[in-house]
């Protein structure tokens, strides 16, 4: 997987195309996170996952520009992708333009509603979303997994999660998927946002399915 930079804004972020073998991804980015999205240690294995072909649906949360949600489409009968920054979700929908994934504008978390959300200023959070209650903020739409899936999934099911320190909320609202034991989840932890493996694994007493990747 490589990088290549074709426009630079003011020296902060980056324009950049992301290519493997699957195709190329527009991306933007900060230069540094650009170069460790491409060589994440834990994408060979999600990689590996996607083309085994044993997963009908990949259900991809945190989908940011895509690159889970395109290899996927090519290994998986239907393809979910959840991101609610609304600039990465434009990008996001650019990049699957061609292919069979469903893009969904929404929030992930452990309630149903309309909320506030604010975009960070152009630092490493750029990814992120706050909630605010001042200043310019804008509405999303927050689901849950158990909201959006809760009724059952036909076949095997891949769950990618990468969700800047929500996963705890993501997990809090997914009771009913979680009692499902054909599904198979991939956490991306972020420790650096205060989350622990310890208190994601409480969620899998009983499971061995789960890997914990903490961010590189």
């Amino acid at each position: 997987m490589s990088v290549e930079s074709f426009k630079w804004d003011n020296g902060i972020a980056e324009w950049a195309m992301i290519t493997n073998r699957y195709g190329k991804l527009l991306s933007y980015n900060l230069p540094r996170y650009n170069r460790s999205y491409a060589t994440c240690k834990y994408q060979g294995y999600i990689t590996e996952m996607l083309e085994s072909n044993i997963y009908p649906t990949f259900v991809d949360v945190g989908a940011y520009i895509g690159l889970f949600s395109l290899i996927a489409s090519y290994h998986c009968r239907r393809v979910v992708a959840y991101e609610a920054h609304p600039f990465y979700f434009g990008i996001l929908l650019f990049n699957m333009r061609k292919r069979h994934v469903e893009c969904k504008y929404c929030f992930v978390s452990d309630f149903h509603a309309f909320k506030e959300y604010q975009i960070p200023k152009m630092t490493d959070d750029i990814k992120s979303l706050i909630v605010v209650n001042e200043g310019e903020p804008y509405n999303i739409e927050v689901v849950t997994l158990d909201s959006e899936y809760g009724f059952g999934i036909p076949g095997k099911v891949l769950i990618k999660l990468d969700v800047e320190g929500n996963e705890l909320n993501v997990l809090k609202g997914s009771e009913k998927i979680l009692k499902k034991h054909y599904i198979h989840w991939i956490i991306d932890v972020h420790l650096n946002r205060g989350i622990t493996s310890e208190e994601v694994l409480k969620y899998f007493p009983k499971r061995k399915i789960t890997m914990i990747s903490p961010k590189v």
